[in-house]
């Protein structure tokens, strides 16, 4: 007996060592299992920590062009202010000098009248002063001559239209 219940003892404890094979085959597949679908889970959790810190470096970067943007929106403002204040006061520059153009536009015109008027006046001294000029080259002697003469020609032409006149009341009588 003692042989038998050894021997079943013996059966009992390869059943169980057999039970206990077949548990520890199926845990050892289910452990496989397990760790495939905890190196997937931890592939995946890694794919996307690695997303996740692109997407935070993605987002760093976005928000500093964002802000490097407002600053040059607030420069080119700030630009377009100071251009637009230069713009006016170029504008009120520019009426002021056209204003004063036209007024020296005018002023000129008139002046220019003025010269043109001026220089006929100086042609005419010229003129003068070339005439007079002539007039002293003109001896006085022969001036003296040529009254003489003209005087002659006076006491002449009065004779000849005395003559003319006594036929012409002769030939009237006649």
């Amino acid at each position: 007996m003692q042989a038998e219940a050894e021997a079943e003892q013996l059966l009992k404890l390869r059943l169980l060592l057999d039970h206990k094979n077949e548990d520890s085959v199926k845990m050892l597949e289910q452990l496989k299992v397990e760790e495939e679908a905890a190196r997937i889970q931890l592939d995946l959790k890694i794919d996307l920590e690695q997303k996740m810190e692109d997407l935070n470096e993605e987002a760093d970067t976005v928000a500093k062009k964002r802000a490097d943007n407002r600053e040059e929106i607030l420069r080119q403002q700030i630009k377009l202010s100071q251009l637009t204040k230069a713009n006016e006061v170029n504008k009120e520059e520019l009426d002021r000098l056209t204003t004063v153009n036209t007024k020296l536009e005018a002023d000129n015109t008139a002046l220019d009248e003025k010269n043109k008027k001026l220089d006929s006046e100086i042609a005419a001294l010229i003129q003068r002063i070339d005439i007079n000029t002539l007039l002293r080259e003109v001896d006085m002697q022969e001036l003296e001559i040529i009254a003489k003469n003209t005087d002659d020609l006076d006491k002449n032409v009065d004779s000849i239209l005395r003559r003319w006149d006594m036929y012409l009341k002769k030939k009237d009588d006649e």
